[in-house]
């Protein structure tokens, strides 16, 4: 639930801090005093659309901030989102005069879209228009879904919908392209035929190279590398044996001068190193592949390569992951092709959607019987005496949203017949309807925090006190906000909040204060008489505070 509000320099708010509390809480106030302000500003902390304007004038930005009761959907939220989690949720949105602004949740940036996300798990607003939305199918149809809880099943059907249409449409791309498609295999096919010819292995064609550089070479490698070993250790001058003479003559003068036997030592060991480098090359003599056939065999694998790559118009490189490739497309191809197999997957499509539509349609005919009895029941307190309210399923063409076509029908007069809403309720029975709905739907609402902005419009005296107790009523299984001009329903409130306007340092001020007993008494004096607030209607004022409190 809402815990905290804080305004500053919001349109008519120089600064204000509010402390909500659970139950039901008003917002009165004489017209034009700003009560809509406040709804504005948890709109735009909810991520609505910034307005500059609401810069309070001769201000740089304005500023909203709220304190939440977090509870197991808000800390499911954060932690998909990677924001940290606590007990309460802070929330933070500033707006400067140019349009820019800034969101925070508990401290860290986020975005108008995850704050509007998340919104959807703090606070619902039914606003003044919300009736007129019942005309329309698709908000009876939401309105009906969201009260039996169907996301679930929503999302099922949705979801085999769509799977449904794809198999849909990849049937019938193969029946009416099979032309193109026969094409597509032909050019497929010849590119296949070439690569499967070449068989490239990955990483062959730069081993191939090098390969083939060094067996080009090989009879200057052979004369070279022989001629070394000679040099070095089979000629009659051979330098290893040199070397071997040399260090017994240094190392002979030892015996005349044992300071020359360390000059001995360079010399035994280049006699080492000489002997090494003679083994290390006949070494590499036997083993190296440097015979004429096997460069034929090379060259002849470097040209298949090079003249494949050239039909393809790719480079030698490219050929092994160019026919990963085309096989993957051959599978594809050969799938799409596969009338049988695609009507198959067309008719499973077809049947898991159907089942998904029907637990729906079950689903949406036990909550549409109980959302009936219900909405003509509290009918009856709203003035509608006699009136009653269906919720009538029919058959609709598939579609994502199910197979049925769903239809809100009323009579407002005992033995009249049951018609489309649109068709038979007046202004005031359509804002009194609206307000049955409301009551009706937000008792199963999975959000801590209901908004009513003048959904009470149109109705007065014992109606309007009747509004007000199922607004209380409703106030004791979640948080509820309602802006209301009628003195009934303040007067059913737990806490009451007044919103003012005044005139400060030459300018408007909209100030929101939270009523004392007292000051209740005097403001729903003021709503029930005018601006003149007398001992009688003083008392009435008290009588409806009793009233409200006693029951």
């Amino acid at each position: 639930m809402l815990l905290h509000l804080d305004l500053k320099d919001f349109v008519l708010v120089d600064r204000t801090s509010l402390e909500l509390q659970a139950g039901f809480t008003t917002l009165t106030g004489e017209t034009g005093a700003g009560k809509s302000i406040l709804l504005d500003a948890l709109g735009f902390l909810l991520g609505n659309k910034a307005d500059a304007s609401w810069v309070r004038h001769g201000r740089e930005k304005a500023e909203v901030a709220a304190t939440f009761e977090a509870s197991d959907a808000v800390n499911t939220w954060l932690q998909d989102n990677d924001f940290s989690t606590d007990s309460e949720l802070q929330l933070r949105r500033t707006l400067d005069s140019t349009g820019r602004n800034r969101c925070s949740i508990n401290g860290s940036t986020a975005t108008a879209t995850q704050l509007r996300e998340l919104g959807e798990c703090l606070i619902d607003i039914h606003g003044q228009g919300d009736h007129q939305l019942l005309l329309k199918p698709s908000s009876q149809r939401l309105l009906l879904d969201q009260y039996a809880k169907h996301d679930g099943l929503c999302s099922d059907v949705k979801s085999a919908w769509d799977a449904f249409n794809a198999a849909q449409k990849a049937l019938h791309t193969a029946q009416t392209q099979q032309a193109s498609l026969d094409t597509q295999r032909e050019q497929l096919a010849w590119v296949l035929d070439a690569l499967l010819e070449a068989k490239p292995i990955a990483d062959e064609w730069e081993s191939l190279d090098g390969e083939h550089k060094r067996l080009s070479h090989s009879a200057t490698l052979l004369s070279t590398l022989q001629g070394a070993i000679e040099l070095l250790d089979e000629s009659e001058d051979a330098l290893a044996e040199r070397a071997r003479s040399l260090h017994q003559t240094v190392a002979g003068l030892g015996k005349l001068d044992p300071a020359t036997l360390a000059l001995a030592e360079p010399i035994e060991t280049a006699y080492i190193h000489l002997q090494e480098a003679a083994r290390n090359i006949a070494q590499y003599l036997k083993t190296a592949e440097l015979d004429p056939e096997r460069l034929a065999t090379v060259e002849a694998r470097i040209a298949l390569l090079h003249s494949t790559a050239r039909k393809l118009r790719l480079s030698p490189g490219e050929l092994p992951n160019r026919l990963s490739a085309a096989q993957a497309e051959w599978v594809a191809l050969n799938a799409s092709q596969d009338i049988a197999a695609l009507e198959k997957a067309h008719a499973q499509s077809l049947s898991t959607y159907t089942a998904a539509a029907n637990a729906l349609s079950t689903s949406r005919k036990k909550s549409a019987e109980k959302l009936s009895g219900l909405v003509t029941q509290t009918m009856q307190a709203l003035a509608l005496s006699g009136g009653q309210f269906a919720v009538q399923l029919g058959t609709a063409a598939p579609s994502a949203h199910g197979l049925d076509a769903i239809e809100f029908l009323v009579t407002a007069n005992t033995g009249q017949p049951l018609r489309a809403l649109a068709k038979v309720a007046s202004g005031g029975e359509l804002a009194r309807m609206s307000l049955a709905l409301c009551v009706v739907t937000a008792s199963q609402s999975a959000v801590p925090t209901l908004i009513f902005d003048e959904v009470d419009s149109g109705i007065g005296g014992a109606t309007a006190d009747i509004v007000g107790q199922h607004l209380r009523a409703l106030g004791v299984n979640v948080q509820v906000l309602a802006v209301t001009h009628l003195p009934q329903v303040a007067a059913n409130a737990h806490q009451q909040l007044k919103v003012s306007k005044q005139v400060q340092d030459g300018g408007t001020v909209s100030q929101v204060t939270p009523l004392t007993e007292v000051a209740r008494v005097d403001e729903i004096a003021r709503m029930l008489g005018g601006e003149v607030v007398t001992d009688v209607t003083r008392n009435h004022a008290k009588e409806l505070l009793s009233s409200a409190a006693s029951r």
